[in-house]
């Protein structure tokens, strides 16, 4: 696919702003394009569809911003949404479609009262008010990352705040949440099938998978090292292609791919990146 969307840092006189932009390509990324307003300050953004034709994601940001980015073959457009309240930033999301509806979840943190918690919707529809349940605060500083999987009309989700793992589920029968116990420390989690997410722990450098539903949720696989021939440092990033397909990107921008399902061994590839001509 020769198409794709990101959230960038948007620059003025060639110094980074901070401020989080969104920008897509349809050359396999030789050229990045602005969409979207100019008011947007965004944190984070997920896919929850992908065909031949279409990809579909939900990006959110500061000021309670949520919007849907929509690209048809070369032609990209934005739906904002009925966000939270504009007294929370938002800094991660998942959101996933299985039927008609269209389900979301949100890390939110309010910076006056230190006040991280997880917010969400059963069907975040376009042109209707969205109504979101809060699971409580999880914790004091904000979400960076949150993944989740939906059974039987429960959502099992875990966030991450980058000192501690929060897991939870979401009836949305009620809508209610419910929390779990969990002392792990993991920085980054990824999704690799519906209902087993892959954790990082850069305490003890290593990787653990979490099976986020079923009889007893959020039950750990036993803690693997790294493996193989890396990944050398601590990623930055973890991209789940598929339960065997597995990419970690460090902080260098070296690049390793898991060769196997978990417990992964890991293989350099980063010299088979080149620059874009």
């Amino acid at each position: 696919d020769t198409r794709g969307v990101a959230v960038m840092d948007s620059t003025h006189d060639g110094i980074p702003t901070g401020i989080g932009v969104l920008r897509y390509t349809c050359d396999q990324g030789r050229n990045w394009l602005p969409i979207g307003l100019p008011t947007f300050d965004l944190n984070a953004m997920t896919e929850y569809e992908r065909t031949t034709t279409d990809l579909m994601l939900v990006a959110v940001g500061t000021a309670g911003t949520v919007v849907r980015v929509i690209m048809q073959n070369d032609t990209v457009g934005i739906i904002p949404m009925s966000g939270a309240s504009t007294d929370l930033d938002l800094t991660a999301v998942w959101a996933a479609r299985p039927g008609d509806d269209l389900r979301c979840l949100v890390g939110s943190f309010n910076g006056t009262t230190n006040d991280a918690e997880v917010l969400g919707t059963a069907n975040l529809a376009d042109g209707q008010q969205a109504s979101w349940t809060a699971s409580g605060q999880i914790s004091t500083v904000p979400i960076i990352a949150l993944t989740g999987t939906e059974i039987s009309n429960v959502i099992y989700a875990v966030a991450l705040d980058g000192g501690k793992r929060s897991d939870m589920s979401l009836d949305l029968t009620g809508p209610a949440f419910t929390h779990y116990e969990s002392t792990d420390n993991s920085t980054l989690v990824v999704q690799v099938t519906a209902g087993v997410a892959t954790l990082y722990d850069p305490t003890n450098a290593e990787f653990h998978q979490v099976t986020l539903s079923g009889t007893t949720p959020f039950t750990s696989s036993p803690p693997v090292t790294s493996g193989g021939t890396g990944p050398a440092a601590a990623p930055s990033a973890l991209i789940a292609v598929s339960s065997t397909d597995l990419w970690s990107v460090d902080a260098e921008g070296e690049l390793f791919k898991a060769s196997d399902a978990y417990p992964y061994t890991w293989m350099d590839r980063s010299d088979k990146v080149r620059p874009l001509p």
